[in-house]
């Protein structure tokens, strides 16, 4: 059945009247006409009673009508559908983030969940190596993360560098001094920081050589899986955590930040995906961080 002859049967049994449903139409009445006697045929049923008064819907027409309307309706989303998804409005996305990028995440996802309500995303915390296969094998489509050592296979942008501070337990007797603090003032304390397998070499690797060059190894006591994790235990007095600037704005209870005295490498947090990517979906996405000046060069 064509999809013309479902249009053409909706006009004449809302107007019930040919000549004003081939207006509607913008066609002839007799090739109206003849398009519904064709209809007719095509299910062996009467969808008019005709007679020179008047034109009614048959019991048959009625029920017709009805299905008609919907079918035209479920076409009308196949095709609204199709054009969203080619231009990224509506689809799954899943998206892998660092537990630090909170402060990243929030205001990004509440700008886009908005922008784009038909995308239907799923958020995922991992570390920045899991991300990492996970992007390889196709199993996310985004990551944010720590910026990886070498992967030729991905496209990444920053969405934020910052400095490095010390996070203290209250009353530490380094607070005292102000800030910035002498990274060599950490020489002697107990120190808590990351595995290097689960943060990433380069992340893990920044905060080494900062000790390093500053002139000391640190006194590493705990190694914590995440940066809250590592704010609880500063705040439990087993040691000075070192994290990036951002974490201030998230943690709080029971520690104080100090900056620490330059030189300070950057940490950065990236937005990855894979070069040979071809769904709508993650540029549409990449798109919206670059309309909110997200990307920093």
């Amino acid at each position: 059945m064509e999809l013309r002859y479902l249009k053409y049967f909706i006009a004449v049994a809302e107007e019930l009247h040919f000549g004003k449903a081939a207006k509607r139409l913008h066609m002839a009445q007799p090739p109206l006409s003849i398009q519904i006697k064709n209809l007719e045929k095509e299910l062996g049923v009467p969808l008019f009673n005709r007679n020179k008064r008047n034109v009614e819907l048959t019991i048959a027409g009625t029920l017709f009508l009805e299905e008609a309307r919907k079918l035209l309706l479920q076409l009308e989303h196949a095709q609204n559908i199709a054009r969203w998804a080619h231009r990224g409005e509506t689809g799954k996305l899943v998206m892998a983030f660092i537990g630090s990028s909170n402060y990243d995440i929030i205001p990004i996802m509440k700008g886009y969940r908005k922008r784009f309500p038909k995308v239907e995303i799923t958020l995922l915390q991992m570390y920045t190596p899991v991300q990492l296969e996970e992007l390889e094998k196709g199993t996310i489509d985004i990551g944010i993360m720590r910026p990886p050592s070498t992967n030729t296979s991905l496209n990444c942008e920053t969405i934020r560098r910052e400095r490095w501070v010390a996070a203290l337990p209250e009353g530490h007797p380094l607070l005292d001094l102000g800030e910035p603090l002498p990274l060599i003032f950490l020489k002697e304390m107990p120190i808590i920081l990351y595995p290097r397998n689960l943060v990433g070499p380069r992340f893990y690797d920044a905060i080494m050589k900062l000790c390093y060059d500053a002139g000391f190894s640190p006194n590493i006591v705990y190694e914590a899986p995440e940066m809250q994790t590592a704010i609880a235990l500063a705040a439990s007095e087993i040691g000075i955590a070192l994290v990036p600037y951002s974490t201030q704005f998230l943690y709080s209870k029971g520690v104080e930040y100090r900056m620490l005295d330059d030189p300070t490498p950057s940490a950065e947090t990236i937005v990855a995906w894979r070069k040979k990517e071809t769904s709508p979906l993650v540029y549409s996405f990449l798109n919206f961080c670059k309309e909110i000046a997200i990307f920093q060069d």
